[in-house]
């Protein structure tokens, strides 16, 4: 009874510490929204030059990108055909154009995603305001309606925008003067003079959106749309008449509201409870292995070597789905860990005659082969790590490279998917995700993993498993004088975070939403889309 007792107080003791543990983490950087202005000028064409400025105040943490989105996936009517960038600035400073997340100051970078375009701006900020600028042109954004009408709809914020923004400013110029008719609009404040209209709206949290109309005389071979395709858009902003039928929806709301008020918060907690306590039993079970058989896990590793195992096949025992990045260190440090593969400073060097080798790491050779400048010696083909890294920063071949990667991992799992159901080695799988959790000192850069490699030779299968169980560091910030191991590893590592931000799971880089600092990149995954909107991290 006594054991029972204080398991139900650990268990109530760690609600309450990872309670505290979340306000902790959600303080560790802190920022604040002042401003955003936006001006736009439509062009007698039909397009919009739209300019915004976004004022941001770093209150606590240190950062080094801020970000928001421009949406693709909108109504009929706020579609645009196309968006170049005019200019980027940061503190009123030109900002130079980047292909990739670089994270390199006075440097933005335009990411096309299928339901938005996302703008970066890179600028290294610790307790200071920082003032993000860009220009851009909107193609084809007004559109004609019926009654020789010009529309112009925008979303300059979007809903998943994630902080309020204390103040905003709209002004939308025609080409010509000529009435403004204001159709959709939440501003607390308007002003309409000749051919311009100017929107205030503060404490901003979410969708802010203008829809304005004028005579489409003022422009010239606009995209024309009939008042079916605008009916979606049209239910958006209409008030409708209260009714019986929201009445009922009230009162359903209401008993909802009590609901989750009592009963669904108890049942959380009686949930979470009871988790803690089987987590505690197997914790304490795993702890009595670690002190009785303290050889338990390098003798398990030498059982996957005896029957063959490759370290990849444990992925698969586990349910682990790993990125091609991830797949790709992996298979080369295996190769390395059977002498099939040598790092040194400068150079990969991989024999020419290898028999135990699997059909997939076949693949993978070849393919480096194939994308990779190499220089062919008698028994061996040497690589080049400066040149291997410079071309993964090249976004075209990178993504190529994933892309053949991804497909020979896919082959791989599914050549192997009857291992997914073995239940027989959970508990093995369980013990190795505990041990991994447990050695901090596996959670390493991508670096330190191949200098293990290139100092001695040798790396142990038990290492190259925590690859897949744990979230390593992603490598600091490239300098020239780092070397030429530092310069290939940099690259995988930036290519593994760019998997994961777009939403591929992995077992390498760190990658939770808001909170990707432990990566030293990325707290609000805007790339992944996770968040949405925007932010800054």
């Amino acid at each position: 009874m006594k054991i029972k007792c204080k398991l139900f107080v650990n268990a109530m003791l760690f609600c309450f510490i990872a309670l505290s543990n979340v306000t902790v983490n959600a303080e560790e950087k802190q920022y604040s929204v002042n401003q955003a202005d936006f001006y736009v000028e439509l062009q007698e064409n039909g397009d919009a030059r739209v300019t915004e400025i976004w004022t941001v105040q770093y209150e606590k943490g240190s950062f080094t990108r801020f970000y928001k989105d421009i949406y693709k996936d909108v109504t009929e009517l706020e579609q645009f055909s196309d968006v170049q960038v005019v200019s980027c600035k940061i503190n009123g400073k030109d900002a130079a154009k980047t292909d990739y997340i670089d994270r390199v100051d006075y440097h933005y970078y335009l990411e096309d995603n299928s339901d938005c375009y996302t703008i970066h701006w890179f600028y290294g900020a610790e307790g200071e305001k920082v003032t993000y600028e860009i220009t851009y042109v909107l193609s084809d954004v007004v559109k004609e309606t019926e009654g020789q009408m010009a529309v112009f709809c925008y979303r300059y914020v979007g809903v998943d925008f994630p902080k309020a923004i204390e103040e905003t400013t709209t002004t939308i110029v025609l080409p010509e003067d000529g009435d403004i008719e204001v159709r959709y609009s939440e501003a607390e404040k308007q002003e309409i003079t000749n051919n311009k209209i100017f929107f205030e709206e503060s404490n901003v949290n979410g969708l802010l959106k203008y829809n304005i109309a004028a005579s489409s005389e003022l422009f010239e071979n606009l995209t024309h749309l009939s008042l079916e395709e605008l009916e979606g858009d049209k239910m958006e902003y209409e008030e409708k008449e209260y009714g019986l039928t929201d009445f009922i929806s009230e009162i359903g709301d209401m008993l909802i509201y009590i609901v989750s008020k009592y009963a669904i918060p108890g049942l959380i907690i009686a949930i979470i409870i009871i988790f803690v306590l089987r987590e505690s039993e197997k914790q304490k079970a795993f702890e009595e292995l670690c002190r009785n058989n303290p050889n338990y896990f390098p003798q398990l590793c030498d059982y996957y070597i005896r029957s063959e195992f490759h370290p990849l096949l444990i992925s698969v025992f586990c349910g682990k789905e790993l990125s091609s990045m991830n797949f790709f260190r992996i298979v080369l440090l295996d190769l390395c860990r059977r002498n099939h593969v040598y790092i040194s400073e400068k150079e990969i060097i991989i024999r020419k005659q290898i028999h135990d080798i699997e059909s997939f790491e076949v693949e993978v050779l070849n393919l480096m082969l194939q994308m990779f400048p190499h220089t062919e010696q008698r028994d061996c083909n040497a690589f080049n790590l400066a040149i291997i890294g410079s071309i993964l920063k090249n976004e075209k071949t990178k993504n190529e490279f994933r892309r053949q990667l991804k497909d020979i991992y896919t082959k791989f799992t599914k050549t192997q998917a009857s291992f997914k159901y073995d239940k027989s080695r959970a508990q093995e799988m369980d013990n190795l995700k505990r041990y991994f959790k447990k050695n901090q000192r596996y959670h390493a850069t991508t670096y330190e993993y191949f200098g293990i490699v290139e100092r001695t030779r040798h790396i142990d299968y038990l290492t190259i498993l925590s690859l897949i169980f744990v979230a390593g560091k992603k490598s600091g910030y490239y300098m020239e004088n780092q070397g030429d191991l530092f310069a290939f590893c940099y690259a995988l590592d930036e290519c593994m975070y760019r998997e994961v931000h777009v939403g591929i799971s992995d077992g390498s880089v760190s990658s939770s939403c808001s909170s990707c600092s432990s990566c030293s990149s990325c707290s609000s995954c805007s790339s992944c889309g996770g968040c949405g909107g925007g932010g800054a991290d």
